[in-house]
């Protein structure tokens, strides 16, 4: 997503959301891009989006547990690069929307997997991360 083919794709799917026809209140992302296992889940991850939690049997199958929201609390996107302190196993990530000020969240995880804080960052527009 670069230039202006990027930006045409952002501005379809912005209109696409803003007329309805595109519902992305269970989410939109693909969770193509990192792993990480905290709290005993193992999250597949995407920038634009929250995790979704992964189940692996013992013969290999992948399957979609669902969409984690942390108990409702976090309805904005998650980097796909959370950082898990190796001493206390706290998990810390931030999320951005270069559409939706404040721009940027930043949040710290429990090693039980509970949100301790999501708070804004504002930011005088939005950047991609």
């Amino acid at each position: 997503m670069r230039g202006k083919t990027g930006l045409a794709h952002i501005l379809i799917d912005v209109f696409r959301k803003s007329t309805g026809v595109m519902d992305d209140s269970q989410g939109l992302g693909t969770a193509n891009t990192a792993l990480a296992f905290h709290a005993g889940r193992l999250l597949a991850l995407h920038e634009g989006d929250l995790p979704y939690q992964l189940r692996i049997a013992c013969e290999g199958v992948v399957s979609t547990i669902g969409r984690v929201t942390f108990g409702g609390k976090v309805t904005h996107a998650f980097t796909a690069h959370p950082k898990i302190d190796p001493v206390t196993q706290e998990m810390f990530a931030f999320g951005y929307a270069v559409d939706k000020a404040p721009y940027l969240w930043y949040m710290r995880y429990t090693p039980k997997g509970e949100l301790v804080s999501d708070f804004p960052v504002p930011l005088p527009a939005g950047v991609m991360m």
